[in-house]
């Protein structure tokens, strides 16, 4: 049976060709999608993971920090320190600013780095050194820079103040906006906080109860809220999970469907085509379950074909997109590798039901008529 499934295949290599060619085009656009949004996912929350912080303080009623502002006064820094179990307590200005640049409206989301510590600093350094910052200066990332085509040394006005370009960092992009960082006497100046900072980070202590820390904090300072690590990265990415997840799930389905059909398409078409010879075999003593195991075998190889071709294809149109769209992130792990499989051979098997239908309709006496 195996047999007559590969010569059927081979026969009509054009068909062949058009069903492996759909299902990976399905599996090229499966794997982008998936990969895309779990490298926007993974760039969401690279900056904020690799803050040194254990706990964040800010404003009670701030859902994140991108969508609404956080304001507490600069005083509290010193109450903090005096909990017990708290190592370092360290201020956080930070902030979504719009600025003009080529003549359209963009945005940064400004952070200040203290130039002592290094505190608020990049996660990455692509040209140029944090530590060579100056008020007046401003460090961007590279997705910001090449969108906008700029380069250290140039020149970006936002509001009153025309900041130079002092360095190129990575791991700060947002998908809609970047993060780019300032010194913090230039953050004051911008943000014009005046006796306020926007969040406190805190370092625990070694073996401290980070649960009770934050519970005192809760309790004793009203009107903050205070977020694990962990929890802050999550409110970050959670922009992406509300505004692109739904619109993966819609184009992975739709990959899904085009995966399908092709297979089922060229399957049917092959079965049609070859109605007299399935009847003789019908004719012949051949039961219903191997004929159905014939077009689910062609099936199959067309799928897992399609998959192979698909994967290898894949990363070539990652990287290419990544070169003309700067923003275009993705990031491919084994387990999306492993589902994506499963689910080509899911497009295969649904892809048989037409044809199997057919041939359990074919009769064989027609085979003998003239």
């Amino acid at each position: 049976m195996l047999f007559i499934a590969l010569k059927n295949l081979l026969q009509e290599r054009t068909k062949l060709f058009m069903s492996i060619g759909g299902v990976a085009f399905a599996v090229v656009l499966i794997i982008l999608l998936n990969g895309l949004y779990e490298g926007w996912n993974e760039s969401m929350g690279a900056y904020p993971k690799s803050i040194p912080a254990d706990l964040w303080v800010e404003q009670d009623g701030v859902g994140d920090m991108f969508h609404a502002l956080s304001f507490l006064p600069n005083n509290l820094s010193d109450q903090l320190k005096q909990i017990d179990g708290v190592n370092t307590v360290h201020p956080y200005l930070g902030r979504q600013t719009l600025l003009k640049l080529n003549g359209e409206d963009t945005s940064l989301f400004i952070v200040a780095v203290d130039p002592a510590t290094g505190f608020g600093k990049p996660k990455t350094m692509e040209d140029g050194r944090w530590e060579d910052l100056k008020d007046g200066e401003i460090i961007i990332d590279e997705v910001f820079a090449k969108k906008q085509h700029l380069n250290i040394g140039d020149e970006i006005q936002i509001a009153e103040r025309k900041l130079k370009i002092g360095g190129i960092s990575s791991g700060g992009n947002m998908m809609v906006f970047q993060y780019a960082f300032v010194t913090l006497n230039e953050a004051k100046e911008l943000f014009q906080l005046g006796d306020k900072v926007n969040f406190y980070v805190i370092q625990v202590a070694p073996q401290a109860d980070q649960e009770k820390i934050k519970n005192t904090i809760i309790n004793d300072i009203p009107g903050v809220k205070v977020l694990t690590k962990q929890e802050f990265v999550d409110t970050s990415r959670q922009v992406i999970k509300d505004s692109f997840l739904p619109i993966i799930y819609v184009l992975v389905i739709i990959g899904f469907i085009i995966g399908s059909a092709v297979i089922g398409v060229t399957i049917y078409s092959a079965t049609v085509e070859k109605s007299r010879e399935y009847g003789v075999l019908k004719a012949i003593g051949v039961t219903h379950r191997q004929l159905y195991a014939i077009v689910m075998f062609q099936s199959l190889v067309s799928g897992i074909i399609g998959y192979v071709v698909g994967l290898i294809l894949a990363y070539p149109v990652a990287r290419l997109s990544r070169y003309f769209v700067a923003g275009f992130m993705t990031e491919f792990r084994l387990i999306d590798i492993v589902w994506v499989f499963g689910a080509t051979i899911g497009m295969a098997l649904i892809a048989t039901y037409i044809p199997v239908r057919r041939l359990a309709s074919i009769d064989p006496a027609e085979v003998f008529k003239n």
